[in-house]
C-alpha cells in the first residue's frame, strides 16, 4: 500500500510539473507573439509567417483556448495586412480573413467575457457585414466591441478596434459617440508620433460631422514641429478654412488603418 501511495504521489507531482511547464511554455509562446505582433507593425511583414507557424503549433496543443484562439486570429490579420502590402491577393486574403474571423467567433463563444475576443469578433463582424452588405452582421459587431470597451476600458485593445473599424463604417451605422471615445483616450495614451495620426483621425470625424471648431483644434495638434504627419494636417488645416475636407482626402488616411502600420509605429 505504501508502494502505491508513493508512486500515486510521485505520479501527482508528475502532472502538476507537467501542467505547470505547460502553462508556461503557452505563456511564453503568447508573449512571442505578442512580440511577433508589435514588430508586424513598424513594418517587418515578413515575419508574419513565422508568427503564424508557431501560433498553428500552439493551437494544436490548446485549440479550446480563448487566448491562443485570439492569438491565432491576430496572426491571420498580419498575414492579411502583410499580404496588402503589394496589393491585395485574394486568395490569400481572404482564406486569413475566414480563418481569423472563425478564431475569434470561437473565443468569444468560449469565454463571452474575453474583452480581447469580443472586440476582435466585433472587428471581424463589421468588416465581413461590409464585404456582404450585411447591415444586420455589422450592427452584431458594433454591439461586440460597445461590450468589450465596457468590459475593459483602460485596455487599447478593445478601443483600438473599435475606433478604427468604426472610423470606416457608414456614417448611419458607425458609432460616432464611441469612436470619438477611443481616439480621445488612445491621444491621451499615445506616443508623439501615434497622436499625430490621431489626432487627424479624429479631426477628420469632427470635420465630416460639421464640427470644424474642433476639427481644426485636433488638425493643429497634428502640426506639431517635428510631426511625422505635420503637411497632411496643413492640408487639412487649408480645407477647414475654407469649410470642407473632402470625403476622398478622409478616406485616403481611413484606408491605410490595419495594413500601413508604420505610419504610427516607428521601424
Amino acid at each position: 500500500m505504501k508502494a502505491v501511495t508513493l508512486t500515486g504521489a510521485a505520479l501527482a507531482a508528475l502532472l502538476a510539473t507537467t501542467c505547470a511547464w505547460s502553462q508556461t511554455s503557452t505563456a511564453q509562446a503568447l508573449a512571442e507573439l505578442r512580440g511577433y505582433a508589435l514588430l508586424i507593425r513598424t513594418g517587418q511583414f515578413d515575419l508574419a509567417p513565422k508568427a503564424m507557424s508557431l501560433v498553428e503549433t500552439l493551437l494544436k496543443a490548446e485549440p479550446n483556448n480563448p487566448e491562443v484562439l485570439n492569438a491565432y486570429a491576430i496572426a491571420n490579420f498580419n498575414v492579411l495586412a502583410a499580404s496588402s502590402q503589394k496589393g491585395i491577393d485574394m486568395a490569400v486574403a481572404m482564406p486569413a480573413l475566414q480563418k481569423g474571423s472563425a478564431a475569434f467567433e470561437k473565443a468569444a463563444a468560449l469565454a463571452p467575457d474575453n474583452a480581447d475576443a469580443l472586440a476582435g469578433r466585433g472587428a471581424s463582424r463589421t468588416l465581413m457585414g461590409s464585404f456582404s452588405n450585411n447591415q444586420e452582421l455589422i450592427a452584431k459587431g458594433v454591439a461586440d466591441m460597445n461590450r468589450a470597451v465596457e468590459l475593459a476600458p483602460n485596455s487599447p485593445v478593445p478601443r483600438l478596434q473599435r475606433a478604427f473599424f468604426g472610423v470606416n463604417m457608414p456614417a448611419g451605422l458607425r458609432p460616432d459617440a464611441g469612436v470619438e471615445a477611443d481616439l480621445k483616450q488612445l491621444i491621451a495614451w499615445g506616443t508623439p508620433r501615434e497622436k499625430d495620426v490621431l489626432n487627424l483621425l479624429l479631426g477628420d470625424l469632427y470635420a465630416e460631422t460639421g464640427k470644424l471648431d474642433l476639427a481644426k483644434t485636433h488638425y493643429e495638434a497634428s502640426n506639431r514641429a517635428g510631426s511625422t504627419k505635420a503637411d497632411l494636417a496643413q492640408q487639412r488645416l487649408t480645407a477647414v478654412a475654407k469649410g470642407r475636407v473632402g470625403p476622398a482626402e478622409i478616406q485616403s488616411l481611413r484606408s491605410q488603418l490595419g495594413s500601413n502600420c508604420v505610419m504610427c509605429h516607428a521601424n
